[in-house]
């Protein structure tokens, strides 16, 4: 299982959440991760397939024992949860969603706000998928997510390959794959239970990668007016054991632009005057202003037909033209 640990099983708690912007819409980045995951699988050979099927769908390890750990403990110790993720939707690399550029000003931001009730909580702390806030959420196909619910369309897409490729021995991989998400939601603890996550498993398992669940998004109160799109970062994927997680490219957000240069100081050219344009002005109006005769406006225009363009009744406020 990828610890996302979004929506499901038993019924979340009603939450009075204020009203929030959700984060960047990343239907097009899905999309296309999910199309190059069944491209990529498609290409490896016949052991590389196997092997990636079997870690996600017989997703076991060596148990840790810790003395006095409760049993829940231990069987969760069980639990090989860390061999298939989208990086962007993976809740340990959500730190993006709470970054520049999503609250810059010059993408038209804030997004993804109010954040984390605790932004500099740990990576995997539930402040940062507390329902009362807008943290850690993506828009898709118009709705507001928790990233990581959204990843398990990831889930689907892979459990369908596997099925696929291996009739038989995976005949029974979406049933498989639904136990298993119940049972790793049911150790817990999580912030929600497991029916939005098998949703996405579902919609993506039998609609392939531009499929989404008709149930609405865990965010409702989030709206979808962020501007920013999810190319603000790159997307790589995880299946182990061949796509590791050591070798993916993690979502690092871009380090914020400088801002731009000043733009070069005019220097005056010696006896040579020059005519701020102003809301109202014509050529006719200049011309009167500068040489006390509106007929002489096609010397102007001449002299500055590089700046105002092929039609000299058009001329624009803050345009600086040169008076001959």
């Amino acid at each position: 299982m990828a610890r996302n640990d979004p929506p499901g099983g038993a019924p979340a708690p009603t939450v009075s959440a204020p009203p929030g912007v959700c984060g960047p819409d990343v239907s097009a980045q899905v999309v296309a991760i999910w199309t190059r995951i069944q491209t990529d699988f498609r290409g490896w050979t016949d052991q590389q397939k196997s092997d990636a099927c079997s870690r996600i769908l017989i997703p076991l390890q060596m148990p840790t024992y810790t003395p006095g750990a409760d049993a829940k403990t231990f069987i969760k110790s069980m639990a090989d949860i860390n061999g298939w993720d989208v990086l962007p939707l993976f809740q340990g690399k959500s730190k993006w969603l709470r970054s520049y550029p999503i609250y810059d000003a010059a993408t038209g931001g804030p997004c993804a706000t109010p954040s984390s009730s605790d932004p500099s909580a740990p990576a995997f702390d539930d402040a940062h998928e507390d329902p009362a806030t807008c943290s850690d959420s993506v828009q898709v196909g118009g709705q507001c997510w928790l990233n990581g619910t959204v990843n398990y369309g990831t889930y689907g897409i892979m459990v369908r390959l596997c099925h696929d490729e291996f009739p038989i021995k995976w005949a029974l991989a979406l049933e498989i794959a639904e136990g298993l998400i119940r049972t790793y939601k049911s150790i817990g603890p999580h912030p929600e239970g497991a029916d939005l996550p098998i949703a996405w498993v579902r919609a993506t398992y039998q609609g392939g990668p531009g499929a989404t669940p008709s149930n609405p998004g865990n965010r409702p109160q989030c709206k979808c007016t962020c501007p920013c799109k999810g190319s603000v970062v790159s997307w790589d994927y995880v299946w182990e054991p061949v796509k590791p997680r050591a070798t993916a490219i993690g979502p690092t957000p871009p380090a914020k632009p400088a801002p731009p240069p000043p733009p070069p100081p005019v220097v005056p050219v010696p006896g040579v005057k020059t005519y701020m344009v102003v809301a109202g002005d014509s050529l006719s109006k200049i011309a009167a202003k500068m040489y006390g005769n509106p007929s002489q406006w096609q010397k102007i225009y001449e002299a500055n037909k590089s700046v105002i363009g092929p039609n000299p009744n058009v001329i624009k406020p803050g345009q600086k033209l040169v008076i001959p």
